[in-house]
């Protein structure tokens, strides 16, 4: 190949006569004219924009957003970059994109979570076949991308935007501060997150809410609040889009401590119907008139006659035997004490007392025996 057609190829990959931020937006159509981006028929989903660093002229896109958005895009798409810094409304256009995309983020997140609590158990070794599988596809997925042209052209001109952009924002903030709007910042600030944990702490079923997607939720739903905040500096209102989301995340939270209390109350019926065939079993068949029980152990009744009365262990008792037992190892008793109150919410006596290291003939002069069938 001679020197003019190896310049013609690096001229066609790189993007001849464009700035960074450009050659990075349009490298689709360098490489292969098939992977062109689709653009809307309707002209109206369309918003000119004009390059800050070249002055190259594009259109952006609206299709991907709700109606009430369009007008924050196209905003944004006018705007440049030294505006952010001098103009209110492009300075909250521009952190109400990057909070969208934060909550966005945590949305998948939770759906994620969400259809993995909702999927059948599996065995361990099922699940150790998933993960595999899962690891196998991750790696095609990097060799497939290690041997893709575009994705390394991707990668080579998201650096040099990168570079390109964060030299002139450094130039930028030292010209007008790090924080032009403070008074924007802290009305941002007072934004809080909601406590979906008031909704079922201290409720017999609260150790059965998963913390992870709950977690998830609440980061999500104060990344909408921010939103709806800076969609009243930009619009004057906030937009129906923004509100709904905000009462999904609620309702989302219901749902999933509403299904927390289904499994605990499912659990409990299972443990009180357990308790009354054990009660059942241990019933005499039958009684003498004076209340004695025939069939009962005669062992059992001589040592309760020669044995003094005891008195039962307490929660507090079981606690300071737990805490004696494991005096060597304050990491072992931090977690065992978290087994031990669980265990008390969900009144397991026998999980208690094992915890504490209360043997077996204890329990049987204190009446705590245990029978297994």
């Amino acid at each position: 190949m001679n020197y003019a057609a190896q310049l013609a190829r690096l001229e066609k990959l790189a993007g001849k006569g464009g700035c960074p931020s450009c050659r990075l937006y349009r490298r689709h159509t360098w490489l292969d004219s098939a992977k062109k981006r689709p653009s809307p028929e309707d002209t109206a989903l369309h918003a000119a924009s004009v390059c800050d660093l070249c002055g190259a002229t594009s259109n952006t896109d609206l299709s991907g957003y709700a109606p009430e958005h369009r007008e924050i895009m196209r905003l944004l798409s006018a705007a440049k970059l030294e505006e952010t810094f001098t103009i209110p409304r492009v300075w909250a256009a521009e952190q109400w994109m990057l909070k969208r995309s934060v909550a966005r983020s945590y949305e998948r997140k939770v759906r994620r979570e969400m259809q993995r609590m909702a999927a059948p158990t599996q065995t361990p070794y099922a699940q150790q076949q998933r993960n595999y599988a899962q690891q196998q596809q991750a790696r095609a997925r990097e060799q497939a991308k290690a041997k893709d042209p575009d994705f390394k052209l991707y990668k080579k001109l998201l650096v040099e935007a990168h570079e390109l952009g964060l030299r002139r924002y450094k130039r930028l903030e030292r010209q007008y501060g790090k924080h032009p709007f403070p008074e924007l910042d802290a009305r941002l600030a007072t934004v809080q997150s909601p406590d979906y944990d008031q909704m079922y702490k201290g409720e017999p079923y609260e150790h059965d809410v998963h913390f992870s997607p709950m977690y998830e939720l609440e980061r999500e739903a104060k990344a909408w609040l921010m939103c709806a905040e800076l969609e009243k500096i930009i619009l004057g209102e906030v937009s129906a889009h923004t509100a709904g989301k905000i009462a999904h995340c609620e309702q989302q939270a219901r749902e999933m401590i509403s299904a927390a209390q289904a499994k605990h109350e499912a659990r409990e019926e299972e443990r009180r119907k357990r308790e009354e065939e054990r009660q059942k079993r241990l019933a005499p068949r039958e009684s003498a008139p004076d209340g004695s029980t025939p069939d009962r152990d005669l062992r059992s009744r001589r040592a309760e006659e020669t044995q003094p009365a005891v008195a039962p262990l307490t929660a507090a008792d079981l606690r300071l035997r737990l805490e004696a037992r494991c005096a060597h190892d304050p990491t072992l008793f931090a977690h065992n004490l978290s087994i031990f109150n669980l265990a008390q919410a969900q009144g397991d006596e026998e999980r208690m007392m094992n915890l504490a290291g209360v043997s077996e003939e204890e329990k049987r002069r204190r009446g705590f025996l245990w029978q297994r069938w």
